[in-house]
């Protein structure tokens, strides 16, 4: 997979003032938007940054959501669409979001928008797999749950143990969550539940991982966001995540980069 567009970038913010940054492998920070623009953001494997941005959609739903090539133009989705408040990126340009009523639409630039689920309060995609938070019931408690990208409407399988997470991010043949803010792991196969790092209580209150990248936003705040923090290559008895550079944000998602 190679970094194409926004996989370029390993991290990518959403900053206090609502400019969308991308970060380089040497954590410099690279303006992908205006300021005001954004309010949350995900990338798809081929690199299309899609973007929920801070202006309400007169078809309801939420704010409009645009998509990007990461070169700065932005171009906003099928005007009969319905907005959301939480989008993720998946294949051939295409993504998934959530409305103001929980519902959950597909979107790609051929056959505009689609929906796809209700009751939905989270979602995330990666290698052909959408991983939410779902209740088993309508009115229930949203619990984690996975579907095969291959059905429309999606079919939901409950994740052993009706567990309640938040902060989801898919990745491949798994999912990393966030359990009482403790980054953990969950793995298809066997459906089997994990602390990521045992005896490490380190806290977040987001996390993503796609590939190469695992990053956390931090409960550090400052007048410019939460620090965003990155795997170490060496875990100590204390922590797993460290700062690279100076990295602030109100948002953050990794993306499919590959060091090379």
């Amino acid at each position: 997979m190679a970094n194409y567009k926004a996989n370029h970038y390993p991290i990518i913010t959403v900053a206090m003032d609502g400019t969308v940054l991308g970060y380089d492998a040497m954590a410099k920070a690279h303006p992908l938007s205006k300021p005001g623009m954004a309010s949350d953001i995900s990338v798809g494997p081929d690199g299309t940054l899609w973007m929920v941005s801070t202006e309400t959609d007169p078809d309801a739903g939420g704010k409009k959501i645009y998509w990007s090539n990461a070169d700065g133009k932005w171009t906003e989705i099928d005007g009969k669409a319905p907005g959301g408040f939480r989008v993720s990126g998946c294949e051939n340009a295409s993504c998934v979001y959530i409305t103001n009523n929980y519902e959950l639409y597909g979107y790609n630039q051929e056959k505009s928008s689609f929906k796809l689920s209700e009751h939905v309060y989270d979602i995330d995609y990666s290698h052909g797999y959408y991983w939410g938070l779902v209740p088993e019931k309508p009115g229930g408690i949203p619990v984690l749950q996975f579907a095969s990208s291959n059905n429309a409407p999606l079919q939901w399988t409950v994740f052993k143990g009706n567990v309640e997470v938040t902060s989801i991010s898919a990745t491949d043949q798994a999912c990393v969550a966030l359990v009482d803010q403790i980054p953990t792991l969950f793995k298809l196969k066997g459906q089997v539940q994990s602390p990521m790092f045992p005896g490490i209580t380190q806290r977040a209150m987001q996390i993503s991982s796609k590939t190469t990248t695992n990053a956390i936003v931090s409960f550090e705040a400052s007048e410019q966001g939460n620090q965003v923090l990155v795997l170490s290559s060496s875990p100590s008895e204390q922590e797993a995540y460290r700062p690279i550079g100076d990295i602030q944000a109100v948002k953050m998602t990794t993306s499919y980069f590959i060091p090379v």
